[in-house]
């Protein structure tokens, strides 16, 4: 069996809300959130491009440890200095997902404030394992801090929430995993579904056999398919309910890459899904 990646997508446990994730609006683009290991501690690091030259404050936070930390805030003239900006040293206490054993997603927000209103980003960082065991030994070698790795149920940060893996199956045909909500809203089950499908799969035929299937056993069916190009084909289906399953609104995207299939899934247990869970998660399936 070959061995599995697990896809880090691109929200904090602490919103409720689907946000779109992104680096980039009319204002300013995020080059990239970083770690710096220095001599004297850990620093995050923040590198951006500014789009215009009204912008009066800057603030990011960092919204993965169950709370909101400002980490860097800069005003007036330090905005618009060239280069990358750097946080106060990290305490070591705010570290333990360096010590998280495999791939480590931390969600950032940056705050941009105009004399004409704020706006707001939502940026996912990854940090592989060979990231953090080099960050690891630094730490050590410089501070003389170390402590033992955990185990963490693999995870993927989508609509600015963090969904972690709640089932895996593995056959030689396919690899089914489904993430849940760690901090699920009131309201019906959301889940998402990501499958790595035999190169011999048929999407086009899976989704015409599934629009039949719903038209005979399902009340008050819907279904669309569209193929958006990019080895990319979109599908959407609703129902009330299908003999002993109950409603559901699902949206979804094959992709294919070289001879592999991906199928991504929003599952929502309802068959009205909320119009911004629609628009968020259209944004997500279909972005190249």
């Amino acid at each position: 069996m070959r061995i599995i990646v697990i896809l880090c997508l691109l929200i904090s446990t602490s919103l409720s809300a689907q946000i779109l994730p992104q680096d980039e609006n009319e204002f300013i683009k995020v080059r990239g959130i970083g770690a710096a290991n220095t001599a004297e501690g850990f620093r995050w690091t923040l590198w951006y491009e500014t789009r215009t030259e009204d912008i009066k404050e800057i603030k990011l936070y960092n919204l993965t440890d169950g709370k909101e930390t400002l980490i860097i805030s800069l005003k007036g003239e330090k905005i618009y200095e060239p280069d990358y900006k750097k946080s106060e040293i990290i305490d070591i206490a705010r570290l333990d997902w360096i010590y998280e054993e495999g791939t480590t997603v931390r969600l950032f927000r940056l705050d941009i404030v105009r004399e004409e209103s704020t706006t707001t980003l939502y940026v996912p960082r990854t940090f592989s394992e060979s990231v953090k065991k080099t960050h690891r030994n630094l730490i050590k070698e410089r501070l003389g801090h170390e402590q033992p790795l955990v185990q963490v149920r693999p995870y993927i940060y989508l609509d600015t929430r963090r969904w972690t893996m709640s089932d895996y199956y593995s056959k030689d045909e396919y690899v089914i995993m489904h993430y849940s909500l760690d901090d699920p809203p009131e309201g019906p089950t959301e889940n998402v579904m990501h499958a790595i499908l035999a190169p011999g799969f048929d999407p086009i035929g899976f989704l015409e056999y599934k629009e039949n299937q719903m038209l005979d056993e399902c009340q008050d069916s819907t279904f669309q398919m569209e193929n958006l190009g990019r080895n990319m084909i979109y599908f959407e289906w609703s129902h009330k309910g299908c003999q002993e399953d109950g409603p559901r609104h699902v949206m979804g995207v094959f992709t294919r890459d070289g001879e592999e299939i991906y199928d991504l899934r929003y599952n929502y247990y309802s068959n009205q899904m909320p119009e911004k869970n629609h628009e968020v998660w259209k944004a997500i399936l279909t972005k190249p």
